[in-house]
């Protein structure tokens, strides 16, 4: 019965203390380290979570506290999660191809910490999202199943995630001021008419700021993603490879503002 229980909640629910190791090396020269957390006790395999920190490419650090929040959740739940520092030089390129080292080194150290390398998201907050989101859309090599936009955007045309392969799920608030709404919408719109799975929350009177314990649909934000993740990383078959799925046109997600109350 309690692993029945186990393999219903694995991957959903908190139910993991986790192991925190800061500042490992994950390629030469600085500032190029990450903290780990490790669930204890979970399951091995285990699926990953590589995560990049905002700032606008110039400031911000892989401790602050959305993403070790962040971090701590998905460790909680049986995830491997890799918070990063990056160069902060205020261009995209050199934090995206520090990411891309990131990725790497998990794929890398995979067997050492549990985790099924087939099934590696990738994510970030703002200007960490639009990193993601260029990294997951524009290195084709990568095994990125999934991608994670907080407050983000693409900062190019939506065509740009054609023939992509990862899933999207996308977080935002609908008066954000620093990253148009509109610009956000039109990437959630195209994505599935590329034939990626897409889910979005638009929180309704928030701005740049969305805390993912809010609760659109009665359900926090954490548990929303957790789920989504959960099916486009084929969790329940996770040691296995993926199923291929055909690419086709999706249905659209809902992009109106929703209620995302505490």
């Amino acid at each position: 019965m309690a692993a029945l229980l186990l393999a219903a909640t694995l991957f959903l629910d908190r139910q993991f203390e986790m192991k925190v190791t800061k500042d490992v090396r994950y390629a030469a020269g600085a500032p190029r380290t990450l903290d780990l957390y490790e669930p204890e006790r979970a399951p091995r395999p285990r699926p990953a979570f590589v995560v990049i920190h905002g700032g606008g490419l110039r400031r911000g650090d892989k401790a602050t506290e959305n993403m070790t929040q962040l971090c701590e959740e998905m460790a909680a739940r049986g995830y491997v999660c890799a918070s990063i520092n990056y160069r902060l030089q205020g261009e995209l390129g050199p934090a995206v191809e520090d990411a891309h080292a990131a990725v790497r080194w998990m794929l890398a150290n995979s067997r050492r910490h549990g985790v099924d390398p087939r099934r590696i998201a990738l994510g970030g907050s703002s200007a960490g999202a639009t990193v993601a989101l260029r990294l997951a859309y524009g290195r084709r090599e990568l095994p990125i199943p999934v991608v994670f936009s907080w407050v983000g955007a693409l900062n190019t045309a939506p065509e740009y995630v054609d023939g992509g392969k990862a899933s999207l799920f996308i977080v935002h608030g609908d008066i954000d001021p620093e990253v148009d709404p509109a610009e956000v919408r039109r990437l959630a719109l195209h994505a599935p008419r590329a034939g990626l799975r897409t889910a979005a929350y638009f929180c309704a009177d928030l701005g740049h700021n969305v805390p993912l314990d809010r609760r659109p649909h009665g359900k926090a934000l954490y548990d929303h993603m957790a789920a989504f993740f959960r099916e486009e990383l084929q969790l329940t078959r996770i040691g296995q490879p993926l199923q291929p799925r055909p690419r086709r046109v999706q249905a659209a997600p809902r992009v109106a503002a929703v209620p995302c109350p505490r």
